[in-house]
């Protein structure tokens, strides 16, 4: 009936409220190892080549690259062309990325040249190489 009139009352029923007793259970399945083995194909360096003086360094002396796309939890290793280890790098984070100030583990610049780097994570390994230009 649709014949509302002033003074009709309404009464609605629904789904009784949760109370105190009510307990909600959320699973979330995890990460898919496959899916992030599968990532790490992902992973880059910005900006690759790195060009000293560039637009993108906004403040005098200070010089960093971005290691992107990196698991939670992983090392990276930075080598030069010769091979010899520059840096270690414990990624922890969370955040998917690293910034490297482009010191060495003695806290020295980097000189111009290319750089290999080794990403080891629970789900694998990447390899890749990115340029620094001065």
């Amino acid at each position: 009936d649709t014949n509302y009139s002033v003074g009709d009352v309404f009464r609605i029923v629904g789904a009784p409220l949760n109370c105190s007793n009510d307990e909600f259970v959320f699973n979330a399945g995890g990460i898919d190892a496959q899916s992030a083995r599968n990532d790490l194909s992902k992973i880059k360096v910005v900006p690759n080549p790195y060009i000293a003086h560039a637009a993108w360094e906004t403040t005098e002396g200070i010089r960093k690259i971005q290691f992107t796309h990196l698991p939670d939890d992983c090392t990276i290793r930075i080598y030069t062309l010769a091979g010899d280890l520059v840096r270690v790098i414990k990624h922890t984070s969370g955040t998917g990325s690293e910034d490297w100030d482009m010191l060495n583990k003695d806290q020295m610049g980097i000189v111009p040249g290319v750089y290999f780097y080794h990403v080891d994570s629970k789900y694998g390994e990447k390899l890749g190489k990115f340029a620094v230009i001065k």
